[in-house]
């Protein structure tokens, strides 16, 4: 995670801040992003996925750049699998993080009835109980996916990791000469420690859509921290 005048700014609440597309045809594509915090690449962002009418499958890996100094090791992989035939529903989520202050592990199953916490565990234990969450929010590999592969201008999200429910707020879109924008804002609903909301509780982000010659995906974004806007850029 970055570090900043002894502060740091978890990758998790950038992963969850940027916060999936249901296709005719199955087809494979690879999200590849540069981190950046000031002129520094901080890391990098992959996410592989497989969509078509019968379902998708999404994996995403993301791993600082290791200055030291700047940027803790980080290590996030997870993978996503689900229905697309109405937009993604997904059905089951496992995740491996390792944040440089909290190693964790997850699996979730969706169920009729909302999200079921198939395992979580985490070193060391997190302080507060999970949140609940319903049968209708995403996973976060679904939600990347989603803001990745399509313009999300004018939709609001819900993600849940087994431990922290949050909120994806994008407002109504934008054209200019960069091409298709919106901003929007994270929001830490419910999950986290007393003083991670007393701190902050929501995050401001920009997204920017171009044409990726199939259509119109992410090429970049910028993400309020608590020290400064992390970019994210497409290779």
């Amino acid at each position: 995670m970055l570090t900043s005048g002894g502060g740091q700014v978890g990758l998790r609440e950038i992963v969850l801040a940027l916060c999936l597309v249901a296709g005719g045809t199955a087809r494979a594509e690879t999200f590849d992003f540069d981190l950046t915090y000031g002129p520094l690449r901080v890391g990098r962002l992959t996410l592989q996925a497989t969509q078509g009418k019968a379902g998708y499958e999404a994996r995403l890996m993301i791993r600082s750049a290791g200055l030291a100094g700047v940027v803790r090791a980080v290590r996030f992989e997870a993978a996503a699998v689900g229905m697309a035939d109405q937009g993604l529903q997904p059905q089951s989520y496992a995740e491996s993080a390792d944040t440089g202050r909290r190693v964790s592990t997850a699996r979730l199953r969706w169920q009729a009835d909302g999200v079921q916490v198939v395992a979580y565990r985490a070193d060391p234990a997190e302080e507060v109980a999970p949140a609940v969450a319903s049968a209708g929010v995403l996973d976060p590999a679904s939600a990347i996916l989603l803001v990745l592969s399509a313009v999300q201008c004018g939709q609001r999200l819900q993600v849940f990791d087994g431990q922290r429910l949050s909120s994806l707020v994008l407002e109504a879109t934008q054209t200019g000469p960069e091409g298709v924008a919106c901003t929007g804002r994270f929001i830490r609903v419910d999950g986290y420690r007393p003083q991670d909301m007393d701190e902050r509780r929501q995050f401001a982000l920009r997204l920017t859509y171009g044409s990726d010659g199939v259509g119109m995906a992410l090429a970049g974004a910028e993400v309020q921290t608590l020290y400064g806007k992390v970019r994210l850029k497409r290779r």
